[in-house]
């Protein structure tokens, strides 16, 4: 018995240390944040407008990725709020094979008549991906700005947050849920070891 109580204890302290360093452990929800900077580029198509999106940035925790867009802009069905509605396909890749892709809808406000800036807002719906984003679903809000640098042609910044489930991904546990598992632990060997003392004293 004493061995028992001995690793008991040893484990139970153990684990909030194990805490305190973040190893991972297996999950398939993950956070997601992004900062995406590139270009535009509209072709009209009456009375609709296309466009093509591509850049590059950083998505957190997955590290550096590459952005593409399609979509349509429908000017024609204007918003109470003076946005015109927007639809398309999205794609982050990163290194390796690993990718994740979706439908988005959104909208596209006018100009500011002073910084020429085009506010845009979206919201991206995961459908799929590639590597270790096979089967991904999820959802995400993102919003950002572009600039008219020459005709059919915008710079844009966008930044992005949500989250993204699929069998392949690892999260981190929450340093909290470990203690409480250690906490628990240390309290089963204390009571292995009253018990163990009430035994002696009754013998």
């Amino acid at each position: 018995m004493n061995h028992i109580t001995s690793r008991i204890s040893k484990f139970a302290l153990l684990l909030p240390a194990l805490a305190l360093t973040a190893l991972p452990a297996m999950a398939d929800t993950v956070t997601l944040n992004w900062a995406i900077n590139g270009t535009v580029t509209t072709t009209p198509a009456p009375p609709l407008v296309n466009f093509v999106a591509a850049g590059t940035g950083t998505v957190s925790p997955f590290g550096s990725a590459t952005f593409f867009a399609m979509g349509t802009i429908d000017p024609t069905m204007p918003n109470p709020n003076g946005s015109s509605p927007v639809t398309g396909t999205f794609t982050f890749a990163f290194a390796g094979a690993d990718s994740f892709t979706g439908t988005f809808t959104g909208e596209n406000f006018p100009p500011d008549p002073v910084t020429g800036l085009r506010p845009f807002t979206r919201n991206l719906t995961i459908t799929g991906g590639t590597g270790i984003f096979s089967m991904a679903s999820g959802s995400a809000t993102a919003a950002g700005a572009s600039l008219l640098t020459s005709p059919g042609m915008l710079d844009f910044s966008f930044t992005g947050q949500g989250t993204v489930t699929a069998p392949g991904l690892t999260a981190v546990p929450e340093p909290a849920t470990m203690i409480l598992l250690g906490t628990g632990l240390a309290g089963v060997a204390a009571k292995v070891r009253r018990r163990r003392k009430a035994d002696r004293a009754t013998a």
